[in-house]
């Protein structure tokens, strides 16, 4: 679960000098989230193994 107060801080600094701070501001709409996931390199050596699934997911809480 992320930090909430890190979380205010980071956005509060993103903002000030103009940074988006969510992919919609990136342009990112959320139709590109499944082949983006699925065409995410999924290699070991972390914690978990994400899925393509998973990875959408991810995506979609940053939107």
């Amino acid at each position: 679960m992320p930090n909430p107060t890190y979380k205010k801080v980071q956005d509060g600094a993103a903002l000030a000098i103009g940074l988006p701070t969510t992919l919609s501001e990136m342009g990112i709409a959320d139709t590109d989230f499944q082949s983006i996931a699925k065409s995410t390199i999924l290699t070991g050596g972390c914690c978990k193994k994400l899925t393509a699934d998973e990875i959408e997911e991810i995506l979609k809480e940053c939107i």
